[in-house]
């Protein structure tokens, strides 16, 4: 597994689920604030208290039903309304490279 291959990560407690690009889905012992520090120079941006998302997978974002993304696969990952405003300011440096 490569830090690319990961489409985003799941808190599940005292653990965190990685779910990668070919469909198959890792749970570790970790909790997602590790993994937010370990990956957050790699292209992933937490969303959400229970959400990390590889930002390269995003498909769209929905204002619907509080905000959410869609990541490749059809994931459908929440967007906390605090971080909403920060994922919009992202696309937008994004659009401007």
């Amino acid at each position: 597994m490569c830090i690319q291959d990961i489409l985003f990560c799941e808190s599940d407690g005292s653990y965190t689920n990685i779910y990668l690009a070919d469909g198959s889905r890792i749970t570790a012992s970790a909790i997602l604030r590790d993994y937010e520090d370990m990956l957050a120079d790699y292209g992933f941006f937490r969303v959400h208290k229970s959400y990390l998302i590889n930002v390269r997978y995003i498909q769209k974002f929905e204002r619907a039903d509080g905000g959410y993304v869609i990541i490749k696969g059809d994931h459908k990952v929440p967007v906390a309304s605090r971080k909403k405003e920060m994922l919009l300011e992202m696309f937008d440096r994004l659009a401007n490279i």
